[in-house]
This record gives structure tokens, sequence and C-alpha cells, in this order.
């Protein structure tokens, strides 16, 4: 049987990255799932190995690994090594990333992987709602129109196509839209659909409001994609959709429907 990863990508913040693990751990998850949570070189590291801890001791029948980078690799770096691990084991066929901010429906992940064992959808994400309210059963929950990239599976398919995230986008900011845009280029946007039978809670912004330091790279960010892309990020993805093949436009969508495609965010 295929296995699943769900990574979990941690950076400070850690009351709220301790609910949304415990979040990850409730899940009913009916596959081989290993569970695998990386510190990303949290300033904080006295707190964070609790939170690691809380992992590590929680009881779940799912294997739970944990890991801590010494320095922070920035997103993209801590991306790759969530891919590394998941990809390396020849047996893994998704893998589930869930952002520290993030928090999970028990059903979200399983739904998930029922819609990825159709065999059409190689990129899934779920659908956010902000942190204070609660998460919905998922057939009450509207749709999306666009990509979550806090929460999603991808298939091994899609990372031997595209591969990892480009880490000269350091330490965060447009490194989302840059993965964004090569899916759509390599053909696969119409693999890359957005799931009401996903729904996840989102505090927006948590990071970089406690560590606003990282406000410094968005300019920097901003003028790579510009010079990698020539635009930024919805233009280009616009030009991209254009040139690869039209996706689903934005639309607000019904219980229980799936928007296939994906469309630019703003600037």
């Amino acid at each position: 049987m295929s296995k699943l990863y769900v990574c979990s990508l941690l950076y400070g913040c850690p009351d709220i990255a301790k609910e949304s693990i415990e979040h990850l751990l409730k899940s009913n998850i009916q596959v081989p799932t290993t569970f695998f949570i990386l510190d990303n070189g949290s300033p904080n590291r006295a707190e964070m190995d609790q939170v690691l801890n809380f992992a590590n001791t929680y009881s779940t029948p799912h294997k739970v690994e944990t890991y801590v980078n010494p320095t922070n690799l920035g997103v993209s770096g801590g991306m790759n090594c969530l891919y590394r691990k998941a990809f390396s084991d020849p047996e893994c066929e998704w893998m589930v990333y869930t952002a520290h901010d993030v928090a999970t429906h028990p059903d979200t992940i399983q739904n998930f992987v029922n819609r990825a064992q159709k065999g059409d959808a190689h990129f899934i994400t779920g659908c956010p709602v902000s942190w204070e309210k609660p998460i919905s059963q998922p057939c009450a929950m509207e749709g999306v129109g666009a990509l979550f990239m806090g929460h999603f599976l991808q298939t091994r398919e899609l990372y031997d196509a595209i591969g990892g995230w480009d880490e000269n986008f350091f330490p965060a900011y447009f490194e989302d839209n840059d993965y964004h845009c090569r899916i759509i280029q390599a053909g696969y946007h119409k693999s890359a659909i957005g799931t009401c039978m996903g729904p996840v809670r989102h505090k927006l912004s948590s990071t970089i409001n406690r560590y606003p330091e990282l406000n410094k790279s968005f300019s920097k960010n901003s003028e790579y994609f510009r010079k990698k892309w020539g635009g930024g990020p919805a233009e280009v993805m616009k030009r991209l959709i254009d040139e690869h093949g039209k996706g689903v436009p934005v639309k607000h969508m019904k219980e229980g429907e799936l928007l296939d495609g994906i469309h630019p965010q703003s600037d």
C-alpha cells in the first residue's frame, strides 16, 4: 500500500505550532502515514523543543519523526528538506504539507488522499478560514478559487516533474508564487485543484507579526521574482495560463464542488 508523509515546517510561534501539530496528529487517516515535523532554525529553541517533545510523545498509531535544522534555511530550504525526507522513501506516493499556522479538520487529510487516488489531481489544497472561526464539517464548507499554499497534498509525479522550491527566495516571500508558476509552466495547472472537502483554519501572518525582521526580504524577493519571470505574480500567472491552456476562472463554488485549474492572485 502506498505511503503518505504528513510534513510540518515550524519557525517560532510555539503556541500556534503546538495546536497545529495536535490537529494533525488527531487526523483520521486510513493509509500508512509518517508525520515528519521539522523545526527550521527557530530562535526560541527551548520553547520549540517542548513542542517537538509533545509531538514525539503523542499517542498515535502512525509514525512520528522530528528534526531540527541548526539554522533557518528559509521557507524554500525548509520545504525542500520536507520533500527530500518524504520522497526519498520509494513507497511514498503523496506528501501533505501543513504550515505551523494552520489547523486541520480531522477528515481533511484523508479527503485529500481520497481525491488524489482518482489519479487526475497532483496538487490539492484545502479551504482556509480564519483562525478565530471553528472548522466546520467538510460537507458544509465552501470551495476555494485559488491554491492555498499553506496546506496541500502533492504527488510524487508532480515533484519528479518540477522539483523543489527555489532557495533564492530567502527567507520568505514570493517562493510560493514561484512554485505556483512552475506548476502552470509544467502543464499541471488542470491537475492543481482546490477542494471544499479540506477545511483548515489559518492564522494569517502569524510568523511575520512575531518576527517582523522577515519583512526585510520582501523587496529583494519581489525584484528576484520579476527578474526571473518578467513581471509580477498576477501578470506572470495569467500569461502562463494563456500559454499552457486556460484554467477555470475563479468562482464561488457550491457545496462539494471542485475547482479544476488555478487562477492568479493579485500582486
